[in-house]
């Protein structure tokens, strides 16, 4: 069996022998159904520009149906602004970085070696299960978009989801062109460029243990040491971990940018919503804060995957010689490797400067949460009773402007001269 290196490090076996079952070759782009559909030209050429006009029709249709007639709040257009914002960033990030990262020459996955490398048979399965889970994703964008258009229907009514009364004007410039940027953008673009990311995740977890099982397997006094392990460590440094920060390092932060503007949308819904929507808005607004932890978790277990290699190099110098200065300037190399890059940060995935790893997310996790305790009651306490959303009347106890001026006019007509105070009882 011929095996190879491909300019990142990984091993390549030109003829796999049929009874190595615990080694695969890594799928490449053309071997994931949902990354051949989604890097196809007329994908990426219709989602950026129909998503960004939607966005824009989305900005028009607030002011359109704020002038016709109807009592909107501050949080309504708060929610409106924010649902805007997190379907352009959305629109630009998702597909332009599905191009970038499976481009036939230059891509970052080719790069780490997709379709190429030896990856674990686990592996391979946790892939094909998340190939399988992001074509489910895909296809029930599809369906709930067509459900979710189904609210232009219902003008006069409240939506069943948000609570909110839906007009003429909001349902053709908000939910309609909404509901298929959205799905067009997160079935076609968003929903692939996970799964490179996890594509990538475990490309990078693989080059990781390599170089660590090196350390744990040479020492400096093998003639290996150098090649094996200064050289792994070297490669990580300068060409894997970059790699993968500029594909998907910047794209992810842009993702926690969505679905966290997302997230406000919704909690701007849930404070107005009462009964079945209240609980809707709020099982929404927690998904959409901690959604993209989720999308992260593999990429940051990989980028902690390198502090094993430190692990293995401490262990090494407690088991190694004693006062043997070759073999500890060694082992100091190795560290300076690890530790210096990315303003002393060490090795990881870098989004917008910051190395991302698993303790980071855990950190986003306990604050999310303890704010979440703190700010959530004192906002519910704060909230009145009863709801009165854009005009329309919650138990009878308001009326619209409309309605208001047509009662003042009414009674203009009796006695022009006179000035009065309108009762609703």
């Amino acid at each position: 069996m011929a095996a190879v290196v491909n300019p990142l490090g990984h091993k390549e076996d030109t003829d796999v022998a049929a009874e190595d079952t615990d080694a695969v070759t890594s799928p490449g782009t053309q071997d994931l159904a949902l990354l051949r559909f989604a890097s196809a030209w007329f994908a990426t050429a219709l989602a950026v520009p129909l998503t960004v006009a939607s966005a824009l029709v989305l900005a028009v249709g607030i002011n359109t149906y704020q002038t016709s007639g109807v009592r909107v709040s501050e949080l309504a257009r708060l929610a409106n602004v924010c649902a805007g914002i997190s379907i352009i960033i959305l629109a630009i990030h998702s597909p332009t970085s599905v191009r970038q990262v499976t481009a036939v020459d230059g891509g970052e996955l080719g790069l780490l070696g997709a379709g190429k490398a030896k990856i674990s048979l686990r592996v391979m399965r946790s892939l094909k299960r998340a190939h399988a889970l992001c074509c489910f994703i895909a296809a029930f964008l599809v369906f709930f978009s067509l459900v979710n258009s189904t609210g232009a229907l219902k003008v006069g009514q409240r939506s069943a989801m948000s609570g909110r009364f839906i007009t003429a004007q909001y349902a053709y410039t908000v939910i309609l062109p909404t509901s298929a940027s959205v799905t067009l953008v997160i079935a076609m673009a968003f929903a692939p460029w996970w799964l490179t990311l996890k594509l990538a995740s475990a490309l990078v977890s693989d080059a990781v243990a390599e170089v660590c099982n090196a350390v744990k397997r040479w020492t400096p006094a093998d003639s290996e040491w150098q090649s094996e392990v200064v050289g792994g460590v070297v490669r990580l440094n300068k060409e894997i971990l970059p790699c993968l920060s500029k594909g998907w390092g910047n794209a992810l932060g842009l993702t926690f940018a969505t679905f966290w503007f997302a997230a406000m949308t919704w909690f701007c819904f849930f404070l107005e919503a009462h009964g079945t929507s209240e609980v809707v808005t709020g099982v929404l607004t927690g998904l959409f804060i901690y959604l993209p932890l989720g999308v992260a978790d593999d990429a940051a277990a990989a980028s902690s995957l390198c502090d094993t290699i430190s692990d293995a190099i401490t262990t090494k110098r407690e088991d190694g010689p004693k006062g043997d200065p070759m073999h500890e300037h060694a082992l100091c190399l190795l560290e300076k490797l690890l530790d210096r890059k990315n303003t002393r940060q060490g090795l990881g995935l870098v989004v917008f400067g910051t190395v991302i790893d698993t303790k980071t997310l855990n950190k986003i996790r306990m604050g999310l949460l303890s704010g979440a305790t703190t700010v959530v009651p004192i906002v519910l306490a704060l909230r009145p009773s009863a709801s009165v959303e854009e005009g329309v009347p919650s138990g009878g106890c308001s009326i619209t402007d409309a309605q208001e001026a047509a009662l003042a006019a009414l009674v203009a007509s009796f006695n022009q001269s006179c000035s009065f105070n309108i009762t609703v009882n």
